[in-house]
């Protein structure tokens, strides 16, 4: 605290230090309006249907997800299916190229031996 004084036709200040505690302001909470508590409502309320909408978009993500796996797993059995059908069918086929290879051998020399049969018997007559 500092108070004019005067001595000896000076003017002086009188300065004091006065140990008094303050007191303690009470913190009290921020006045909401009832505007306010009605947004707030609202924006819960909306907040707590958009974890709903997010708790089903995830479980529906889930299901698609496990579908998608039987969906995987049909898809490599078929192809397990297919490989070993071209397997089988590559087999086959060069079963029946050997076989075509000796049919075609044994025609040529039947051909051959019929060939070397008119030769010796001459050609055929005609009436």
């Amino acid at each position: 605290m500092a108070r004019p004084i005067e001595s000896d036709g000076q003017r002086l200040l009188l300065i004091s230090f006065i140990d008094d505690p303050t007191p303690e302001l009470k913190r009290v909470g921020p006045v909401e309006s009832v505007a306010d508590v009605s947004r707030v409502a609202q924006l819960e309320k909306e907040l707590e249907a958009t974890r709903a909408d997010l708790q089903s978009a995830i479980r529906e993500l889930e299901i698609a997800n496990e579908e998608q796996k039987a969906i995987n797993e049909e898809a490599m059995s078929v192809n397990e299916e297919f490989q070993s059908t071209n397997e089988e069918l590559e087999t086959s086929k060069e079963e029946l190229q050997s076989l075509n290879e000796e049919l075609t051998a044994l025609n040529r020399a039947a051909g051959d031996g019929r060939a070397a049969a008119r030769h010796v018997q001459g050609p055929p007559e005609h009436p």
